[in-house]
């Protein structure tokens, strides 16, 4: 069987579709339905000038055609026809850290993934989710979807189990001499309200957490105590790091976040959450994966305020067990984030999104 795969890459300045016949042998091949359009995509729109790159790595498709080449999490069997979460990426299994550090195959210095793949036309690529029909690379990892559970939220699984490990690092323990307050019943700030700190919210409110958003956005303010009824607290100029210690207490009555969640993906960010946190709490950071410029922070207020500060980057496989569980136990309503939808075809609207005033952007297969 032939395929006529479309793939929309990135030539630097905007979108082409180019078309890539697949023959379906011993490779998996699986048709996608839809793709999210992550702030990763983003950067690389706005920064890279990288022609012929495949993006999209958030990606909900169909099995068209089964090979033996992939892996199932939970050891499920997956059949023609069943929808599956394409884990984007997989560690190389041969690496120092692969070998030494098992488990963190996030970590891998030689991680490939679907999403990030240069596109060739005639030999195998790494194809990402803004395409018709991909090529499962080998031994990449599949998660069957749920009967149960839409495409509006089966879509966002990858960025749920960024939020559902998040959560869970900031439960891992590494002081026996005090309790930390976990997250059952804790106070816990997320700074940075796009669809990662709304998900990382939505997890905490699942293990009774007290939440409190922060981000410069009046409207992902108001988005965020619309739907999920929490309170979410504007802040106009989140630069002057100097202040945010005062506006944050005047705001919330007292500075006393167990937890605090830096999504917003800024170095101003992280400043902030280091001194909204209390003392003896603990700071996730999972907003500033990609580099960029440098914070200005007093080390005093690590060490006096006796912090745990925990980086946090991708999610495993087996993450999306977990999240699945989640969603079966708790009303999924507050996860319909997807505010804006764009068919593949017209994949050059993406350019012209206003950031501002959406959460979550999809891209549909419409071949």
């Amino acid at each position: 069987m032939d395929i006529v795969a479309h793939h929309a890459l990135w030539n630097g300045t905007t979108f082409e579709i180019k078309q890539k016949n697949i023959t379906c042998n011993d490779k998996t091949v699986v048709k996608v339905i839809s793709c999210g359009f992550c702030g990763t995509d983003k950067h690389t729109i706005e920064e890279l000038n990288t022609p012929g790159i495949s993006l999209g790595h958030e990606i909900l498709a169909e099995i068209v055609h089964l090979g033996s080449n992939h892996h199932v999490v939970g050891g499920e069997k997956v059949a023609v026809g069943d929808r599956v979460i394409l884990i984007p990426g997989k560690n190389c299994g041969e690496c120092a850290h692969c070998l030494s550090h098992t488990g963190y195959e996030n970590l891998c210095q030689h991680r490939t993934a679907h999403g990030w793949g240069l596109f060739s036309e005639d030999n195998f690529f790494a194809a990402g989710g803004f395409s018709s029909y991909i090529e499962v690379m080998d031994d990449a990892w599949l998660v069957r979807v749920p009967s149960d559970i839409s495409n509006d939220i089966a879509v966002l699984a990858e960025p749920l189990a960024i939020a559902v490990r998040a959560v869970e690092r900031s439960l891992s323990g590494t002081r026996p001499d005090r309790d930390l307050g976990a997250v059952v019943a804790a106070r816990a700030a997320v700074v940075g309200l796009g669809p990662i700190g709304y998900l990382v919210a939505y997890v905490l409110r699942s293990l009774g957490a007290d939440v409190v958003g922060f981000d410069i956005s009046s409207w992902r303010c108001q988005y965020f105590n619309d739907t999920l009824a929490f309170p979410a607290i504007h802040l106009p100029n989140i630069e002057a790091s100097s202040k945010i210690e005062e506006y944050i207490t005047k705001q919330s009555d007292t500075q006393d976040f167990d937890l605090v969640f830096e999504c917003g993906g800024t170095t101003s960010a992280f400043v902030a959450s280091l001194l909204a946190v209390r003392k003896a709490g603990r700071v996730i950071e999972l907003g500033n994966y990609i580099q960029s410029d440098l914070a200005e922070i007093d080390p005093s207020w690590i060490c006096r305020k006796e912090l745990d500060v925990l980086g946090f980057v991708l999610a495993n496989p087996f993450t999306y067990i977990k999240l699945f569980k989640l969603l079966a136990l708790n009303n999924t309503e507050p996860l319909e984030i997807v505010t804006q939808k764009i068919p593949l075809s017209r994949i050059d609207e993406l350019k012209a999104v206003d950031h501002r005033h959406n959460m979550k952007v999809i891209v549909e297969n419409d071949y």
